[in-house]
């Protein structure tokens, strides 16, 4: 699959031996080498350098390290969840008004 790209110079409008119409846009429509598109019309399109990023065994990603646990204040750790458990109980509310008739 390796091979030369090429990249339009100029935007125009050509169709292909099978009927297709195409639309090149300069400096975005990329072809690659071989792709019908460019047979014939080799001086729309200009070669460019492509560079893969390649990395080796070595150059793997680290580990991230983990975070280290926050302290808290003993004396304040201590009373807070007794509080906590006393807020957090929900009062209750009325129930929401019915919608329609009721069955009888």
């Amino acid at each position: 699959m390796a091979g030369k790209i090429y990249i339009a110079k100029q935007s125009a409008v050509v169709f292909l031996e099978s009927g297709d119409r195409v639309t090149l846009r300069g400096g975005v429509t990329r072809v690659r080498e071989g792709h019908p598109l460019l047979e014939g019309r080799e001086s729309m399109f200009e070669e460019i350098d492509v560079h893969y990023d390649v990395e080796t065994a070595r150059q793997a990603p680290k580990a991230e390290a983990k975070p280290e646990p926050k302290a808290e204040p003993k004396a304040e750790a201590k009373a807070a969840p007794a509080e906590a458990k006393a807020e957090a109980v929900p009062a209750k509310t009325a129930s929401a008004p019915r919608r329609g008739p009721r069955k009888t």
